[in-house]
């Protein structure tokens, strides 16, 4: 049976994808297309590979560009310099794709049986990104950033990150400052210290007598990420800061 072939254009054009365009394993691949004017990027996937239906092709390249748009909301800390990767067309054996497609929204109860792993080597989950690609605490922090960085998305990442915990019978207090993590919980969820970023709409409760700036907030939960990635898999990112342009060296690992 013939193999199909597909790729993704993925935007932004120009530079914006030059951190990974260097990445290229089993998960995904970006490259440059040579062809295109402004310089564009290309998306392939082993996942893709054998699907017959561009639905299916569709949902795996969203979840793709999800973790990517995660990494970047996470490793950046100003973020004024994110940028939120997306599809472009899609070519099936070097051809647009034209079939209609009808599911444009993930299903994330799907994606894993969409992803083909031939079998249990774990050369396909080496390095941060790749641990994505199995049900996980790292598939989850980089879904729950998907969007965006802010308060809701910090105080689901300290659930995550304690639900985890308890599972390895750790406790998230183990890893913070009692009264750190209690003033970043008054922070994230008070509407009256957060506004329209807080975890909990409008409400009677009182304007608690301290509380976090934001970036105190995004200080405390991605030193909190590193604790736990160092832990319990061997890797440390390395985040960007305001004037920091080089990606080189965005982490590091330890198998």
């Amino acid at each position: 049976m013939k193999t199909n072939y597909w790729v993704f254009d993925i935007l932004p054009s120009g530079n914006y994808l030059s951190s990974f365009n260097t990445i290229k394993n089993y998960n995904y691949s970006v490259g440059e297309d040579s062809d295109a004017m402004p310089l564009n990027f290309i998306l392939s996937s082993k996942h893709f590979e054998n699907k017959e239906n561009p639905n299916d092709v569709y949902q795996i390249g969203m979840f793709i560009v999800q973790l990517f748009n995660g990494f970047n909301n996470i490793i950046y800390k100003d973020g004024n310099e994110t940028y939120k990767v997306r599809l472009g067309r899609l070519y099936k054996n070097g051809d647009e794709n034209r079939e209609k497609i009808n599911t444009p929204n993930i299903n994330y109860l799907e994606i894993d049986e969409l992803l083909n792993f031939p079998d249990n080597n774990e050369s396909y989950f080496e390095g941060f990104l790749n641990q994505a690609f199995r049900p996980g605490l790292i598939k989850n922090i980089l879904l729950h950033c998907k969007d965006s960085w802010n308060l809701t998305s910090m105080y689901k990442l300290s659930d995550e990150i304690s639900s985890f915990l308890k599972e390895q019978d750790d406790n998230i207090m183990n890893y913070v400052n009692k009264n750190q993590f209690k003033l970043f919980g008054l922070t994230a969820n008070n509407f009256s210290v957060s506004g329209l970023e807080a975890r909990h709409g409008k409400s009677v409760n009182k304007e608690p007598k301290k509380s976090m700036t934001l970036d105190e907030s995004s200080e405390f939960i991605r030193e909190l990420i590193n604790k736990i990635l160092e832990k319990y898999f061997g890797i440390k990112l390395n985040y960007i800061g305001k004037t920091e342009s080089d990606f080189s060296d965005l982490f590091t690992e330890e198998f």
